[in-house]
């Protein structure tokens, strides 16, 4: 893992911004996914990035980010890649190295932080993290990078509708209601 501490390490680097993000854990609770990206300089693999909230006895407990090859990417059915995660504020960032081996729709994950940190990571209401990926062997020439946005946006509906038993729903649970 010496290869680690190296700052000129050449490989590959990602930020992801998801723009207008308040955070909801029940808006989110499948997480969200990045687009797609490929990676030339290591073979062709295809990646992307997600961000998914854990829930503990039903409330949320952590949000996790993560890294994951895609089951259509190119390449050798197996590669080692170390990669760095690291969720930028706007004094500082937080980050986790780890060296991992990715098959064919593999993930690692990072345990980002706790849903009661998070405003701290959100300057200007923008989310962004920051990958950056290399071989664990051979040489890697060029070096790649690239940015990624996800803006969220708001749909407004409103119907009027009688619900019954209204009183004896449950907090936090969502309800089918039939019109």
């Amino acid at each position: 893992m010496a290869s680690n501490n190296n700052p000129e390490r050449k490989g590959f680097a990602i930020t992801w911004i998801i723009e207008n993000f308040k955070y909801d854990p029940y808006r989110y609770e499948v997480g969200l996914q990045s687009p797609t990206f490929v990676v030339d300089t290591m073979e062709e693999t295809k990646w992307c990035l997600f961000f998914t909230p854990i829930f503990y006895d039903g409330d949320v407990g952590d949000l996790l980010l993560g890294l994951k090859r895609m089951s259509d990417s190119k390449g050798p059915p197996s590669i080692k890649i170390g990669c760095e995660c690291a969720l930028l504020t706007a004094d500082g960032t937080q980050c986790n190295i780890t060296e991992q081996e990715f098959t064919k729709d593999s993930r690692v994950s990072w345990n980002g932080m706790s849903a009661d940190e998070l405003e701290y990571f959100l300057p200007n209401g923008n989310l962004t993290f920051r990958f950056k990926m290399w071989k664990c062997s051979g040489e890697i020439n060029n070096v790649g990078y690239c940015t990624a946005r996800t803006h969220i946006g708001v749909e407004k509906k409103s119907s009027i509708l009688s619900i019954r038993n209204f009183s004896t729903l449950a907090k936090r649970k969502r309800t089918q209601v039939q019109d």
